[in-house]
């Protein structure tokens, strides 16, 4: 909500206009705006989408024109509410995939509280001569599913087993 005055008393709504942007390590992405003649605006924080990994804020300007056409900005910036999610996998240190981001395990991220996020688990992992099938995530979601980043902090383990040699034969590797 903003208000305004001048010499002449009150400046109307339709001389209000609003922008949203979102920062993002460096870059500045439009959310929303202009939102035009009104005094009050609001916006959604997107859950998906381009990540907010690492340094992101979203910054409110409000520009007001009086009659005049002489223009004021006003600014604020907000840093959204932002937890860690690691995934991790058992044995350690096999390969995830967050989004579009291949890493190997463990590896945390900070996002957003109810950001929607990829995790993906490879069938198979060949590490030294030992192959390794996917058993199941921690979560008890699929191979490849989305998560909804909660409002802890919270691990998520892709469970490996070494695969047998009936697995090799039976050709489910």
């Amino acid at each position: 909500t903003g208000t305004a005055t001048d010499s002449d008393g009150i400046i109307t709504a339709e001389n209000f206009s609003w922008n949203v942007t979102f920062l993002h390590e460096g870059h500045v992405h439009p959310v929303e705006g202009p939102i035009n003649g009104v005094t009050t605006a609001s916006f959604i924080v997107p859950y998906d989408g381009h990540s907010f990994f690492d340094y992101t804020a979203f910054r409110i300007e409000l520009t007001v024109t009086d009659a005049d056409g002489i223009a004021t900005q006003e600014s604020v910036i907000i840093d959204p509410d932002k937890v860690n999610i690691t995934l991790a996998t058992d044995p350690p240190g096999l390969i995830l995939t967050l989004d579009n981001e291949v890493l190997p395990s463990p590896f945390t991220r900070d996002t957003l509280i109810g950001f929607e996020h990829r995790i993906t688990a490879d069938a198979t992992q060949l590490v030294d001569n030992t192959l390794y099938e996917f058993a199941g995530w921690s979560d008890g979601g699929d191979m490849s599913h989305y998560i909804y980043a909660p409002i802890t902090d919270t691990t998520y383990t892709a469970v490996y087993q070494v695969a047998t040699c009936n697995d090799v034969l039976a050709g489910t590797v």
